[in-house]
């Protein structure tokens, strides 16, 4: 069975970049938390980037398993942002509890059917023992700054 692939319609994410980088969940509703309305902010960057270099295929997408009897879905996991050739994870966190989490987005075939590298962008990971534990997943590349994305994609042929 082939794998769908997505097309990139720039622009078709605005509203929810927008809403993001205001600290703002897709519903319009304020993130009162601290750290947790700074990722928000993160990832409205990221997808405002990777938007404006028109590369943008999914954005803040809750990917579901299946439907429960009752016709609530069951959610695995979100994408935070997805290129051509990568995934992305962005966290304003400083804590390493992550790694399941990246170990997941690399493997699971219903999150990441084509079993793409992850960037995990974590501008607060700072701390030696945290930058190794995040390095040494396979699949994965810590990213800490929009200088230093732009220059791992550039050398590893683009978006």
């Amino acid at each position: 069975m082939a794998i769908a692939t997505k097309q990139v319609k720039p622009g078709q994410y605005k509203d929810d970049i927008n809403l993001a980088l205001q600290g703002r969940k897709p519903d319009g509703t304020v993130v009162a938390d601290g750290l947790t309305r700074e990722g928000y902010i993160l990832e409205g960057q990221i997808g405002r980037f990777l938007d404006n270099k028109g590369v943008l295929l999914r954005y803040q997408e809750v990917i579901n398993s299946h439907t429960r009897p009752n016709g609530k879905p069951v959610g695995i996991g979100e994408v935070d942002a997805e290129t051509p050739r990568f995934l992305f994870e962005v966290t304003a966190k400083s804590t390493p509890k992550k790694v399941k989490q990246l170990t997941k987005r690399v493997n699971n075939t219903l999150i990441n059917p084509n079993r793409k590298p992850v960037i995990f962008y974590a501008p607060n990971v700072t701390a030696p023992q945290q930058v190794k534990v995040y390095t040494n997943i396979p699949g994965v590349k810590l990213i800490r700054s929009m200088e230093e994305l732009t220059e791992f994609v550039n050398r590893n042929g683009g978006f």
